[in-house]
């Protein structure tokens, strides 16, 4: 059994499906996902794990932690990584998005 101080010790990271959504949106910057059934259910077939319920859960907590960030288009809010949301700001705004 562990002692209290070894518990302690050991550095705090992301839960396992957290850390799958956010090297996801790192790696695909080109990507954004609203948390609606259809986007969540994709992401969940590309991640391979995870329930629909899991991903909004993990989204909205990696956001609350300011990991990820949202941009709201019309009456969507998008979840994504910086690089992707900085392109959606910029096409929403009327500029190139590339």
């Amino acid at each position: 059994m562990p002692k209290v101080e070894d518990v302690l010790k050991q550095p705090r990271g992301l839960p396992r499906l957290q850390k799958a959504v956010l090297d996801y949106f790192e790696k695909h910057p080109d990507e954004v996902f609203s948390a609606n059934d259809d986007d969540l259910e994709e992401l969940r077939s590309k991640l391979k794990r995870g329930t629909v319920a899991s991903l909004a859960f993990s989204i909205w907590a990696l956001h609350r932690d300011r990991h990820v960030t949202r941009e709201r288009v019309r009456r969507r809010y998008y979840y994504g990584s910086s690089e992707a949301l900085k392109r959606l700001r910029r096409g929403k705004n009327g500029k190139s998005a590339s």
